[in-house]
Parts: structure tokens; sequence; C-alpha cells
């Protein structure tokens, strides 16, 4: 009975284990340098006229490459990266941000979340649809092989401030 009760307490110490080791997995990165990025990009002040454009909206992948890096922007109103990358200085009606990948290629996108206060969504139609928040000041990276052609909507899954200016994204695989 002992030996059991044994073989019981060091399986769920693995389980446990198992799971904090999952969770850190999973967890955004929560690197010192978001903030100082938000503030090189110009994404905490300035409206659009301050705008860097290191980040744009209307990103292409190279054919020849089998990996495709983009970085996706989320900022508060007042920010010259309002919406994301800027969707809000865009009308409603246009898709912003636009990211043209080829098929098979694996794709990565780090989300940075500028905003001081609040945090925002992240999910594509077909390829991320769990989505993730991002909480303020944080980041988080997507990772996954484009292995359907198409066209699929970038949008914020939960409900904030800027929600309405941060619905029309698009990916599209050919």
């Amino acid at each position: 009975m002992q030996r059991l009760w044994k073989i019981i307490i060091v399986v769920g110490i693995v389980i446990i284990l198992a799971g904090i080791s999952l969770v850190a997995l999973m967890s955004p990165n929560n690197s010192s340098g978001v903030a100082s990025l938000c503030s090189d990009l110009g994404a905490t002040t300035g409206g659009p006229n301050a705008r860097n454009t290191a980040v744009e909206g209307n990103a292409s992948s190279s054919a020849n490459s089998s990996n495709a890096s983009f970085l996706i922007v989320q900022a508060d109103p007042g920010s010259s990266w309002e919406g994301m990358n800027g969707s809000a200085y865009h009308p409603i009606t246009m898709n912003w941000p636009t990211i043209h990948v080829f098929k098979d290629q694996r794709v990565t996108i780090r989300i940075i979340n500028c905003s001081p206060g609040e945090a925002h969504g992240f999910s594509i139609s077909h390829y991320f649809v769990a989505g993730v928040t991002v909480r303020e000041g944080q980041s988080y990276n997507v990772t996954f092989s484009a292995d359907t052609t198409g066209t699929f909507r970038i949008f914020c899954d939960i409900f904030c401030a800027i929600h309405p200016l941060m619905q029309n994204g698009l990916l599209i695989v050919s």
C-alpha cells in the first residue's frame, strides 16, 4: 500500500511540473525590451505624422524564402500606431494591415501591445482561431505553416476601446 502511495505522489508531482512547463511555454514574451521598442517606434505618442516607417500595414514575404516574419504593433488612441499598425488612420472599409505570404511558408508574427493600460486581442481566421490576449506592454509570437491558400481575416478578438479599428486585417496566402 505504501508503494502505491509513493507512485501516486510521484505521478502527481510529474503532472504538476508538466503543467508548469506548459504554462511557461504558452506565456507571452515579457521582455523588458517591449517598452523601449514601443518608444522607439513612436507607438506611445505622436499621432499619424510622427509615424516611423519601420512597420507598415502592407507587408509581403519573399517567394524564395521558406520563412516569413512580420511585426504587428497594437496601440491606443493618440498613438502613431493606433489600432493595428495604424489601422485607425485608414478608412474602416480598407483592409489594414495586409500580410502576403506564400503557400507552405513558415510564418511568424510578433504582436506587440504598446498600450499603457489595456489588453488587445489577436486572431487569424483558419490559422489562429483561438486567438490570444496580449496584455499591455507585452508581446506574443504566433508561428504557423501557411498550408492553405486563400484570404483570411486578421482581427482583435476581445473587446477594447479601439475594437472597431482592429477588425479589417488580412492574411493572403498564395
